[in-house]
């Protein structure tokens, strides 16, 4: 993909614009579903997904690093758990939903 602007041109790679895409979207939607959490004092999710997350990353970079990723293993390596805690956040969030309501 070119992108061209008058005095110069930047050469990007799909691939790692969309892993890049799906990072930012899950680092949104992370933060807009904790703050919900929080705001409820529910915290079980986040401390679940987060020690799970710390023990994942590292083994997760080093793989994607000897299948040749450079700098976007790294964000590909954090979006993978952050995406998980985001399902576990909204699933948690839904169960405090139907709890207020009864």
């Amino acid at each position: 993909m070119n992108v061209t602007s008058r005095k110069s041109r930047m050469q990007t790679f799909g691939v790692y614009a969309s892993i890049f895409a799906i990072y930012t979207a899950a680092y949104v939607f992370s933060i807009l579903l904790t703050t919900v959490a929080n705001g409820a004092g529910r915290l079980k999710a986040q401390l679940t997904f987060y020690g799970f997350a710390v023990i994942v990353k590292i083994p997760l970079i080093l793989i994607f690093s000897k299948l040749g990723m450079s700098w976007i293993a790294v964000m590909l390596a954090v979006a993978i758990p952050m995406m998980l805690l985001c399902v576990a956040q909204h699933f948690s969030n839904k169960m405090f939903e139907k709890e207020l309501t009864k």
